[in-house]
């Protein structure tokens, strides 16, 4: 068993990785936490990698995740190949574009408005810094809406869980899952093309 309580963002997958390594071809690992940032984190890096995965609600706001590998049989995921050269996707750092101004933040808002018209959608939006107030502050509540629309086309949206919690803000998600450094490094790598704004 690995303990990950009250560890920031993205240190409870981290560990859980390195733990799973360490397990060689197969073997079981008990992930004991308490945000619900290091639950999604733990739980969709295991989706996407391929380990079983159940959880296990306890009192005080902590888990169990119970991870198997080399154990079970599952569909391989579906991301894309480097050789495929992946999908774009949109890096948003900040919840302006330029200096910080009205107009920043109105071209930072049309944007993403107009992401909805386009022809060709990124496969994925991760906000950092900043650029997570798009993603929860109800000051933001149309860009959230069309946030929403994106997420009903099939853009997966995250925000970084590292920068909520530094805003106070990781209640606060109005729209897309709480994401982590690890993820965010493989989806920048693995993609065709990144656009940050």
């Amino acid at each position: 068993m690995i303990d990950v309580r009250n560890l920031g963002c993205p240190e409870p997958v981290i560990k859980t990785k390195k733990a799973l390594d360490a397990l060689g071809t197969e073997g079981i690992l008990e992930v004991l936490g308490n945000t619900e940032a290091s639950k999604e984190n733990i739980l969709r890096f295991a989706q996407n990698s391929g380990y079983g995965a159940s959880l296990e609600e306890r009192a005080g706001g902590e888990f169990l995740i119970t991870l198997t590998k080399g154990y079970e049989c599952t569909l391989a995921s579906s991301k894309p190949s480097k050789e495929s050269g992946g999908e774009k996707v949109m890096f948003v750092k900040d919840d302006c574009i330029g200096e910080r101004s009205e107009l920043g933040e109105k071209l930072a808002r049309g944007f993403l408005k107009a992401l909805l018209e386009a022809n060709t959608l990124p496969k994925k939006i991760i906000f950092v810094n900043r650029g997570v107030w798009l993603t929860t502050k109800e000051e933001n509540r149309a860009t959230i809406d069309d946030l929403i629309l994106l997420e009903k086309k099939g853009v997966e949206i995250y925000s970084c869980g590292a920068c909520l919690d530094y805003f106070g803000l990781a209640q606060e998600l109005k729209v897309g899952k709480i994401g982590n450094a690890l993820e965010t490094i493989n989806t920048l790598l693995d993609s065709s093309g990144v656009i940050s704004l």
